[in-house]
């Protein structure tokens, strides 16, 4: 379509498991990150293991409670 921009693809999920991306998701994104990740991995995982640390206790009650897709 001209307006593909605006356009939103659901493809119907049958099973566990849903994935998806949210608009304030994408605020986290780290382009450095990123590129750690890939290339100094060891360095990645020591940067980030303190702050998924942190958030670790409520990632399962947070993921569930966030679930957009009806049932």
């Amino acid at each position: 379509p001209a307006d593909f921009a605006n356009q939103e693809l659901f493809l119907e999920s049958r099973g566990y498991y849903l994935e998806w991306m949210r608009e304030e998701w994408m605020h986290e994104e780290s382009r450095v990150r990123a590129t750690m990740m890939f290339l100094m991995p060891h360095l990645a995982l020591r940067v980030l293991a303190p702050e998924f640390k942190k958030i670790e206790p409520q990632m399962e009650s947070r993921f569930w409670n966030s679930r957009y897709a009806l049932r």
